[in-house]
């Protein structure tokens, strides 16, 4: 709002309730003092359970009985795992994931506020999740086609170091282990001179 405006309360409560992400804010003794319209939505929560306000141990207790953290605490990332172990003994870690256990990757923001409260959002990162699934598919797929072919395919990094070269290097007598994290300089060219070679690292750094 501009400064000396402040919103309407029921402009707010709007504004939350339309949030991507479920929204929780937790007083100074860990109970539930507000939550948003899609918190119960993304966490599948009851609202008489949240309108009880029950303290975080409670909710937590109540998720783990329904196994919503599966055995072990094994559907919580390694950043969570100790925390969620803990009961409330650990502070919480900034972010952390866990999955659902309809298969939704969630992430999980804790920030403090003012008075001892804690704000907690809960955001599906689903999408996210997949395309970063099917990039790796596709890398791993581009990789093996150009492991098939017989031309000479490699990748290097920002100083021109190799980072992986294909199958078909063999037909050169050299082996990917001599290659992977030296400069092609570093490998040497018989046919190259010295002004060959400052050439051809101009062009590298042009990025030509």
């Amino acid at each position: 709002s501009p400064p000396g405006h402040a919103a309407p309360p029921e402009m707010l409560r709007t504004a939350l309730d339309h949030m991507a992400s479920g929204l929780l804010i937790l007083g100074a003794d860990r109970r539930v003092r507000f939550y948003n319209d899609r918190l119960p939505e993304i966490l599948d929560l009851p609202r008489t359970l949240l309108d009880a306000a029950p303290t975080l141990a409670e909710l937590k207790q109540w998720q783990e009985r329904r196994g919503d953290f599966g055995p072990g605490f094994e559907r919580v990332d390694e950043r969570g795992r100790p925390y969620m172990e803990s009961g409330d003994a650990l502070p919480p870690p900034g972010v952390y994931w866990r999955k659902t256990p309809d298969g939704r990757m969630l992430e999980v923001f804790t920030a403090p506020l003012p008075g001892g409260e804690w704000l907690r959002t809960f955001s599906d990162v689903t999408p996210h999740m997949l395309l970063q699934s099917e990039l790796r598919l596709s890398e791993a797929r581009f990789r093996s086609l150009c492991d098939l072919s017989s031309d000479w395919y490699w990748e290097q990094d920002a100083e021109h170091r190799f980072v992986h070269v294909n199958q078909g290097i063999k037909g050169l007598g050299i082996s990917e282990d001599e290659v992977v994290g030296r400069t092609r300089w570093e490998l040497g060219a018989s046919n190259l001179s010295t002004q060959d070679w400052i050439d051809h690292q101009r062009l590298l750094a042009a990025r030509q």
